[in-house]
């Protein structure tokens, strides 16, 4: 190395250092932040069978971009959810909150009650902001209500004699 290179490097130095430590500097103060971006999700009022369950995910910061939160959602009880449930959203740049509707099936069959679950996963490793999952609402629920009511129809002869058997007939346009 010439005498003019080390007389440069000697000279520049400083400068590299101090452009070092606020690169640093500034990637510590940005991990800090992303560590704290903590996402929730809440969950809407009840619905009927077919119509859509309303959820509320939540980022507690912000980012300037969009930011991708892995999601699962699932019948908690019951078996109401449609096809084609997300297993990713997308809270959109300097946005707190999106909402998230979840279809659920329509049936003509009688049966109890049931409810929807959304849970927020872990972020994985890759692009894009990163967040952790709400320690006390990283999951909720929403109930979905049967809206089949059965009707029962009750038939029988008009009319019969004392002592003979008389057959009725019982229909349910439920199952």
């Amino acid at each position: 190395m010439s005498t003019s290179q080390v007389s440069m490097i000697s000279r520049l130095l400083p400068w590299l250092l101090i452009v070092t430590a606020a690169f640093f500097a500034l990637g510590a103060t940005t991990q800090e932040a992303r560590a704290q971006a903590t996402i929730s999700v809440t969950g809407g009022a009840a619905v009927d069978e077919g119509d859509g369950a309303v959820f509320t995910i939540t980022t507690t910061t912000p980012f300037a971009m969009p930011t991708q939160v892995n999601i699962m959602v699932e019948n908690a009880t019951g078996s109401f959810l449609a096809d084609g449930a997300p297993t990713q959203i997308s809270i959109p740049g300097n946005q707190a909150s999106i909402t998230l509707t979840v279809g659920t099936t329509e049936t003509n069959t009688y049966e109890n009650s049931g409810s929807i679950r959304v849970t927020i996963l872990d972020h994985t490793v890759g692009m894009g902001p990163s967040y952790v999952p709400s320690t006390t609402a990283s999951s909720a629920t929403v109930t979905v209500n049967n809206d089949d009511v059965p009707s029962i129809t009750v038939m029988g002869d008009d009319f019969v004699h004392e002592g003979a058997t008389m057959t009725f007939t019982i229909t349910s346009d439920t199952v």
